[in-house]
């Protein structure tokens, strides 16, 4: 079998890259359609894993455009800015913790695998292009 010229390889790195980007322009899209259910979603699941302590998690909206992040694996993340505000847990022990009705920004990551939509973690005091450029450089220290 004859082995593959630089202009062949160049040609296939386009091709996967050129297809990657249109599936994942598709997942967007999907993204955008079911937002409000993904973050229905994200925080009843955060709500359940009983973090922080002592607070329950009463609201989350979404604030601004999310961000796709390409994994190395065909995967893909989604990064959106959240506003969270929480609520003191009766008998919790933070009913009089200061900044308690301060609402918090974070960005919420949500994963897309082989199609399915999987609630991932919630990061706060980051800036989302932070978060973005960390995946992107963990991807290439990967690769």
């Amino acid at each position: 079998m004859a082995e593959a010229s630089p202009i062949d390889e160049s040609w296939r790195r386009r091709l996967e890259r050129w297809l990657a980007s249109c599936v994942n322009g598709a997942r967007m899209r999907q993204y955008r359609r079911h937002r409000d259910n993904l973050l229905q979603t994200f925080q009843r699941e955060m709500a359940e894993s009983r973090e922080p302590e002592g607070l329950t998690w009463q609201s989350i909206t979404a604030v601004g455009e999310a961000a796709a992040v390409p994994r190395v694996d065909g995967s893909l993340t989604v990064l959106q800015p959240i506003e969270v505000q929480f609520a003191a847990v009766e008998g919790g022990g933070m009913e009089e913790a200061p900044g308690l009705h301060t609402i918090r920004a974070a960005v919420a990551m949500f994963h897309v695998v082989e199609g399915d939509w999987i609630v991932g973690r919630c990061l706060f005091n980051v800036e989302l292009a932070d978060v973005a450029g960390k995946l992107r450089s963990d991807d290439a220290a990967a690769d």
